[in-house]
């Protein structure tokens, strides 16, 4: 691929710039459990608090509303026990590796505190990392978010460290993953876009100018644009990985789009694209988290583009010789998307960039680039976001249709969604 030996040249050159940290339960820091940060003078107050940098009332929502408080939960139910009896472990799902590497904080045993308890779920330190260090210096008036790192906190507010906690479990990594084996016996699909997702949970921290000058700015695009990159590389690095090497007749399927055959054989939606030069009937690998990365960069990176596109349809051509190739072809395209990714972090786009993204997006999906229910869903999520920023007044209104377009993956119908961003465009 051409400059690829110039990019390989780069990256070595600055590969502290992805030094990302130990994840949580990797580190060597003791994770000391919930009970240590719920005290009402920390973060256990039942009211928030507005003469403190913090909310101080972040352990109650976490516990009253936050879903990851409830995992534990999740896995004692009678359906986690099923798809766990379908998948003929052992142990119920609760005690598996297999369920609790997500569903649970799960730390090195050397790492757990007295009074770290799995029941927990997954609790403070699951995201913010082991507090054995920070903990008790972390309330000083003098401190600084820098040293609270220094100290093993995991720095949740850098979008690329947030994206690699996230996709951890939402996606999976060389440790654990949702293979097709796993949804077969009942496990729902899994979803991810990281600033739409991080909005939706329940807001545990204020974002005011103080939050902003420790966390070193917001900016919800940024996050998007960066978890949109941070998506593409992981998933290129699992089709990369060993859950690649097929231990029976075929490769790992959950890397495939789940479409190209759940759907009834009378529905006749094949067509060409431009994106994935196959012909029809072929199993084809999934490509959403590559199409947004590859619209993005035609705003920010515009003379990447045709290299990038270049490279995409390599990878879909590759999944039709070996995963030998497809194991190839994604180590290339994780250097240059992480490349991409670096130069996005600084990126800043003006409101006519903005919109001429979100045409980019909306045309692609009306020639049919989001065929497919996971590159729809995904082209959603950023179109709101855009349009949040370009139409603050209207977006909600607008996104509507859009939305009642894809909230059903069962029964999702292209050209209804295509008719969807058509609408939006006249719109607009």
């Amino acid at each position: 691929m051409k400059n690829i030996a110039i990019l390989c040249a780069l990256l070595l050159g600055m590969s502290w710039a992805y030094a990302t940290p130990k994840l949580p339960d990797q580190s060597d820091e003791k994770h000391l459990g919930v009970s240590s940060c719920a005290s009402s003078t920390c973060h256990g107050s039942v009211k928030p608090l507005n003469k403190t940098r913090v909310l101080q009332n972040e352990y109650v929502i976490w516990s009253r509303y936050d879903p990851h408080s409830r995992a534990m939960e999740t896995l004692r139910n009678a359906e986690s026990q099923k798809i766990a009896k379908n998948l003929g472990l052992k142990e119920p799902a609760h005690e598996s590796a297999m369920c609790t590497g997500c569903h649970l904080s799960s730390p090195k045993e050397d790492a757990r505190g007295p009074k770290f308890t799995v029941n927990d779920g997954i609790g403070c330190e699951s995201c913010h990392g082991g507090s054995e260090k920070w903990l008790k210096p972390h309330t000083q008036k003098d401190r600084s978010h820098e040293d609270n790192i220094a100290d093993g906190m995991y720095p949740t507010a850098d979008p690329q460290a947030r994206t690699t906690l996230c996709l951890s479990c939402h996606m999976g990594n060389d440790d654990k993953f949702t293979t097709h084996e796993i949804m077969g016996a009942g496990h729902p699909r899994l979803s991810f876009e990281l600033q739409t997702f991080s909005e939706l949970q329940p807001m545990h921290y204020r974002i005011d100018d103080d939050y902003i000058a420790r966390k070193n700015g917001h900016n919800a695009l940024n996050t998007w644009m960066g978890g949109i990159y941070g998506n593409a590389i992981n998933w290129l690095e699992l089709l990369a990985s060993d859950w690649m090497n097929p231990s029976t007749l075929f490769p790992e399927l959950a890397v495939f789009d789940c479409q190209a055959c759940h759907h009834a054989m009378g529905d006749k939606r094949w067509q060409p694209r431009n994106s994935r030069r196959l012909p029809p009937g072929t199993v084809r690998l999934a490509d959403s988290h590559l199409m947004m990365a590859w619209l993005v960069t035609a705003e920010i990176a515009p003379a990447e583009q045709a290299d990038l596109r270049q490279w995409l349809h390599q990878l879909h051509a590759a999944s039709t010789q070996s995963v030998s190739e497809i194991k190839k072809t994604a180590k290339a395209g994780i250097i240059r998307l992480k490349l991409l990714q670096k130069n996005q972090a600084n990126a800043n786009p003006n409101p006519e960039q903005l919109r001429k993204l979100l045409a980019a997006v909306i045309s692609a999906g009306e020639r049919g680039w989001f065929d497919d229910y996971n590159a729809a869903e995904q082209a959603a999520f950023g179109i709101q976001l855009i349009l949040r920023a370009v139409k603050p007044n209207t977006y909600q209104t607008l996104s509507v249709p859009l939305f009642n377009s894809v909230n059903d993956e069962d029964n999702f119908e292209p050209y209804t969604f295509k008719l969807a961003l058509k609408g939006l465009s006249k719109e607009l």
